[in-house]
C-alpha cells in the first residue's frame, strides 16, 4: 500500500500523486505519441518521480461491481456516449504540488491527451 508521504534518499519529503489520462476518443496512443510517452516515462525515472505507469483498457471492458450490504451487482456500464474517460495513467512520487502541476503538465504534452492531477490523501 502506498503511504500519503515518502522520504526521498536526499531526505525530503514528497507526496504521491495520481495523473489520470483523460481520453474522449476509444483510440490507443499512435507510434509518435507512444514514443513521446516512452520518453517521458524515461525522464520520470531519472527524476526519481516514477513509482508505477499503465494504460488501461477500452471503457467498454469495465465491469462494475458492488457488494454493499443489500446490493449484489455485476455489470457492463453504459456506453460512454460524452465526455471524458480514464485512458493511462502514472503514480509518481513529486515533492510538492508546484512540481506535480509542471509534471502533469509535460505528461499531457507527452501523450496528447489531457491529463488529470490529484494527491492521495
Amino acid at each position: 500500500m502506498l503511504e500519503s508521504a515518502d522520504v526521498h534518499q536526499e531526505g525530503c519529503k514528497t507526496m504521491h500523486y495520481l495523473l489520470t489520462v483523460l481520453t474522449e476518443r476509444p483510440a490507443p496512443a499512435t507510434p509518435s505519441e507512444a514514443a513521446r510517452i516512452d520518453a517521458f516515462n524515461d525522464r520520470l525515472k531519472a527524476e526519481g518521480y516514477w513509482v508505477y505507469a499503465g494504460g488501461l483498457a477500452d471503457p467498454s471492458s469495465v465491469l462494475i461491481l458492488d457488494n454493499r450490504p443489500g446490493s449484489t451487482e455485476r455489470r457492463s456500464p453504459a456506453p460512454v456516449v460524452d465526455g471524458d474517460y480514464p485512458a493511462g495513467l502514472w503514480i509518481l512520487n513529486i515533492p510538492d504540488d508546484a512540481a506535480a502541476d509542471d509534471v502533469a503538465l509535460r505528461a499531457s504534452e507527452a501523450c496528447n491527451r489531457k491529463v488529470g492531477l490529484r494527491r492521495f490523501l
